[in-house]
C-alpha cells in the first residue's frame, strides 16, 4: 500500500551529445518522495512515464503545496508548524 508518498515527474536530458545519442540518453522519470528520502524510476519514453503517473494519481499526492496554494500571510507559529492564511 502506498501511503504519505509524493510523486513528481522528472526528466533527464543528455548534454553535449549528438541528436542520435541524445535519443538514447533521454529519460523520463517518476520520483517518489517520503520523509525527505526519494527513489526514482525512469522510462525511455515520455508516454510511458505519463501512463505511470496516470495510474499513480489514484494513490499518491502529485502536486506540491506551492502549486495549489498561495500564502497571504503567516498567522501563527508553533513548535512543529506554521499557520498561513
Amino acid at each position: 500500500m502506498i501511503q504519505n508518498i509524493r510523486v513528481e515527474a522528472i526528466s533527464h536530458h543528455a548534454e553535449n551529445v549528438t541528436d542520435k545519442e541524445k535519443e538514447k540518453e533521454e529519460r523520463y522519470g517518476v520520483r517518489f518522495i517520503h520523509n525527505q528520502q526519494s527513489f526514482e524510476l525512469y522510462a525511455r519514453a515520455k508516454d510511458v512515464r505519463d501512463k505511470w503517473i496516470k495510474a499513480l494519481e489514484k494513490f499518491c499526492v502529485l502536486t506540491r503545496y506551492s502549486d495549489s496554494f498561495v500564502n497571504i500571510k503567516a498567522i501563527g507559529k508553533g513548535s512543529f508548524a506554521r499557520v498561513n492564511l
